[in-house]
């Protein structure tokens, strides 16, 4: 069993990532909340907006959804996937339903896409 050394909660937002915060003061966990430009404290559990993703790694992400679904727009598509990419072992959804994360969007859809300009 891989040791998970680096453990992050994604929200979609910064009111997300508000919330998982006031959830998780309870516990006992050393945890914190990243904001821009600030450097990652080791043994913390991560809380982090989506947007603030982009070019970390996780041993285990945990993205969460727990009232502001990600829609079918661009941005949301867009920050889905950074958030999606960010662990290097483990990935856990934790949403109302699968649609929160745009699951059923892509349910039996079959992507194309180019190689050197041929479909």
């Amino acid at each position: 069993m891989e040791e998970l050394n680096s453990i992050a909660l994604i929200g979609r937002t910064d009111r997300e990532c508000q919330r998982i915060q006031q959830i998780l003061e309870g516990s006992h966990l050393p945890i914190q909340y990243l904001e821009e430009k600030e450097d990652m404290r080791k043994g913390h559990v991560v809380i982090i907006p989506s947007y603030l993703s982009k070019g970390l790694e996780f041993d285990a992400v945990l993205l969460v959804c727990m009232e502001e679904p990600y829609k079918q727009v661009d941005l949301d598509i867009k920050l889905l996937y950074v958030s999606m990419t960010r662990p290097m072992h483990r990935l856990y959804l934790y949403g109302k339903d699968p649609s929160d994360f745009l699951l059923n969007e892509t349910a039996g859809t079959v992507l194309t896409g180019s190689v050197d300009g041929e479909t």
